[in-house]
């Protein structure tokens, strides 16, 4: 199972810090879980223009449970995600 999360950054607000932690606990809860133990957690995010601030905590937070796939260039996130799928491109 692969369970995939598009994670905002356009703002640097409240809202997107307690979504940021929202997201790491509910992959952290998915983890330790034994309901999906071969899942695959994958975060997307545009790190285009966002606070630096938020894309260090994403990397900080999330790297040990998801990959994380950069959509600011299409192109490179299409083959990223295509590798992490094991989709032929």
């Amino acid at each position: 199972a692969h369970l995939m999360q598009r994670v905002g950054l356009a703002m640097s607000d409240k809202s997107t810090w307690d979504r940021l932690h929202l997201i790491e606990t509910n992959f952290e809860r998915l983890r330790r879980s034994e309901v999906l133990p071969d899942y695959r957690a994958i975060a997307f995010v545009k790190q285009q223009d966002a606070d630096p601030r938020l894309v260090e905590a994403v990397h900080g937070r999330l790297s040990g449970v998801a990959e994380i796939v950069d959509v600011s260039n299409q192109e490179d996130a299409a083959v990223l995600l295509g590798n992490l799928l094991h989709l032929r491109t």
